[in-house]
């Protein structure tokens, strides 16, 4: 089952519009928009999933003295 592309949560879900953009959303993140159809099932082949990218924050190392 495809999440809800507002908080993720896997459930049924709904197509509506949310500040217009046409989302696939949950029925707690549908308030949100105007929902245009009822729910329905969507193949990941249309809808892959998106991938979530942690940032790795560089590591700083304080070097005593550094300016002299």
């Amino acid at each position: 089952m495809v999440g809800c592309e507002m908080c993720g949560k896997s459930t049924q879900l709904f197509r509506a519009e949310v500040e217009s953009v046409e989302m696939q959303v949950c029925s707690s993140c549908a308030r949100f928009g105007q929902v245009k159809r009822g729910s329905s099932s969507f193949s990941s082949s249309r809808f892959p999933p998106k991938k979530i990218i942690h940032k790795i924050e560089p590591e700083l190392t304080l070097v005593p003295h550094f300016s002299q």
